[in-house]
């Protein structure tokens, strides 16, 4: 967790800061000390060639508080007092290696949490924090985390620079690194070097280390063993506060006093404390509840005499292991220094081996033997310059060339030794090769003899090809171009096309426009819209009306227009009204054929009395005829008579040609 200290002075200049935001639009361009800055939106970006302004609480910078993305180009040279204060969404920082300085409180209040991106470890270690949140690591919000990025790859094991003697914050608040080695020759770890990194689990610290610093390690909460090295000669307060997963500690004898809240609330199980220290001040393991062993480099009279100030009651309640021994010293050897026989600690080095020369191979101090080390002028001298021994020489020849061969004539060399110049193999003899060496297939004359060959015609690629392959020969040639149409033209847009030569695809003319047809299409001609370029047009449908539902004499019906060619529809249910004409079958039809109707009609109409079928409707019914006798031909007594029925009303006839027999 951070837990960000804040002095009274710095709440003051808080309080004192304007939350106002100066908007500036990406055309925004002014000068900052010898520099210039633009603001894109939130982004903000520093150029040019020197030092940034300085800033203040009272007197801010004038891009304001709402940059999310600070952009420092190469040539800066220094970041100004204040320069981005209380850019609380600030996320993204770019250093550039020319910067050299950042100003007081260059990033103060600035809580969230931050990438920082560097493109050079040894410029970014040299650079001079001038306090804590000068550095753009160090503050960010509880679950906000500040990460460092060299050249986009995220810093987890950084490699400090072997020229650093003092390590002044330029890890403070990282929350990526995981382990740090410091390199030898660094003799100081400022104050709050590493406060705040809560990834970091391992550091080794060099024997050239000095002093470590107040709060040098403060909240690092996955720190979990530190050697502290006998160089280190003092250790700031709080330096190790909230180190809750420190569990094994080894104090260095360089120490005489550990100052107050040292390794307050500290997870150490394991301490080894040096009899070098005299005084362990106030509080300066407190809270550290989990130690379980403390090793003392001391006698318990030493520890009698050990001031262990107050508040320090973690530290006296488990047991004390005394590590003190007389010893019984064990000389050193060739092999082995001074080692005491109880307790096996080691003093001064071994001894090494010693011989009567270079030559001798036994040991004159432990007879162990060695291969004889005889010494010769060089490689090839057979007799060592000490002792005389003789060995088999060993020249290392090489080939020399007396006469260069070639194709047609033979080479003659001979071997000499690269060592002492001796000579072997005189005129030895390497035929001619009888291989002409020409510059390609094209190449008619040998480069060596001169010889002349008859060679095939240069060879391309294709008959467009004008390099010939063999030798680069140029040659005129003519490509068979075709139009190729890239992009086609339709009724609105323009085409595109361009010259390609069927032979080798070589192109000319490219992006030649290729005009509109004008020809739009539609899907019939009631459609108002091109389907190839959406050109809109102004139609004439061709309705026509058709019925929904039929009307008749006593029912209104529905209808609607329909257009013959697409289908669209208008005036849809149109009412069609009752037509009111009742259809008979005839005068004398009492309901209509369509709906029913009963209507009142006059009697049926016949011709006359004797009439059975009406005039009107055909109704057939039945009549009595009103007959009388009509007498055709008068009977005598001689002569019989004719006579036959006739209707009165009708004249219908019957019983024509009656006979009426003679009277006689």
């Amino acid at each position: 967790m951070k837990k960000l200290l804040l002095t009274l002075s710095l709440v003051l200049a808080l309080l004192l800061v304007p939350f106002s935001v100066i908007s500036a639009s990406a055309d925004t361009l002014n000068t900052t000390g010898d520099c210039v800055w633009s603001l894109d939106g939130t982004t903000l970006t520093i150029s040019g060639n020197g030092d940034m302004a300085d800033y203040s609480a009272t007197d801010p910078a004038p891009w304001g508080t709402e940059v999310t993305e600070v952009i420092i180009e190469e040539g800066v040279t220094c970041v100004g007092d204040y320069a981005f204060s209380n850019n609380r969404k600030l996320a993204s920082v770019t250093v550039p290696k020319t910067v050299i300085r950042m100003g007081n409180f260059a990033f103060n209040s600035c809580y969230n949490g931050k990438d920082v991106y560097i493109t050079d470890m040894t410029t970014w270690c040299h650079i001079d924090f001038e306090n804590k949140s000068a550095n753009p690591l160090y503050f960010s919000e509880y679950g906000l985390y500040n990460n460092l990025y060299l050249n986009g790859v995220l810093v987890t094991e950084p490699e400090i620079p072997t020229d650093i003697t003092t390590l002044g914050g330029a890890f403070r608040g990282c929350d990526s690194i995981v382990k740090v080695t410091i390199p030898n020759g660094v003799n100081a770890i400022e104050n709050s070097e590493f406060s705040g990194c809560e990834a970091l689990k391992q550091v080794t610290i060099p024997n050239t280390v000095k002093k470590i610093g107040s709060s040098a390690f403060y909240d690092c909460p996955k720190l979990q063993s530190m050697t502290i090295p006998d160089s280190v000669e003092s250790i700031g307060t709080m330096a190790f506060l909230y180190c809750y997963d420190l569990t094994d500690l080894v104090i260095g004898k360089g120490i005489t006093v550990i100052e107050s809240e040292t390794f307050v609330f500290s997870g150490i199980k394991n301490i080894t404390i040096p009899n070098s220290i005299t005084e362990i001040k106030d509080a300066a393991f407190y809270q550290c509840n989990n130690i379980e062993n403390v090793y003392y480099g001391g006698t318990p009279e030493d520890k009698e005499n050990l001031i262990i100030d107050i508040e320090n009651e973690p530290l006296l309640l488990p047991e004390w292991h005394f590590t003190y021994c007389v010893h019984d010293w064990k000389n050193a050897d060739c092999l082995t220094a001074k080692k005491c026989n109880l307790c096996g600690k080691s003093e001064g080095v071994a001894l090494g081996h010693s011989y009567s020369a270079d030559c001798d191979p036994t040991c004159n101090r432990c007879d162990e033997t060695r291969k004889a080390n005889h010494i010769y002028d060089n490689i090839c001298d057979d007799c060592c310059n000490i002792c005389n021994e003789q060995r088999t020489d060993n020249h290392s020849y090489k080939w020399v060339t007396d006469v260069q061969g070639n194709c047609g004539v033979d080479t003659v060399r001979h071997q000499e030794c690269t060592i002492c110049g001796v000579t072997a193999s005189l005129n030895t003899i390497i035929p001619a090769t009888g291989d002409h060496r020409y510059n390609n297939a094209c190449d008619t004359n040998c480069n060596v003899c001169n010889y002349l060959r008859e060679v095939p015609p240069h060879l391309y690629d294709n008959d467009c090809d004008a390099i010939c392959n063999i030798c680069n020969k140029v040659r005129t040639i003519t490509h068979n171009y075709e139009w190729v149409i890239d992009k086609e033209a339709t009724c609105g847009t323009t085409g595109l096309k361009h010259q390609e030569c069927t032979v080798c695809a070589k192109q000319k003319n490219k992006n030649t426009s290729i005009s509109a047809t004008g020809n739009h299409t539609y899907d019939n001609t009631c459609d108002t819209v091109c389907n190839v370029c959406n050109k809109a047009r102004t139609v004439s449908h061709k309705y026509v009306w058709v019925i929904d539902i039929p009307n008749n004499c006593g029912v209104s019906g529905l209808r609607h227009q329909e257009c013959s060619v697409c289908g669209i529809k208008r005036n849809e249910n149109t009412v069609i009204p009752a037509t009111n004409k009742h259809t008979y079958d005839n005068a004398c039809d009492t309901a209509c054929n369509e709906c029913g109707f009963i209507r009142t009609v006059s009697a049926h109409i016949y011709t006359n009395s004797c009439d059975t079928d009406c005039n009107i409707c055909g109704n057939i019914r039945e009549i009595a005829h009103n007959y009388k006798w009509i007498i055709e031909k008068t009977e005598n007594c001689g002569v019989y008579g004719v006579k036959h029925e006739e209707c009165t009303v009708c004249g219908i006839k019957r019983n024509e040609n009656t006979v009426i027999p003679a009277t006689n």
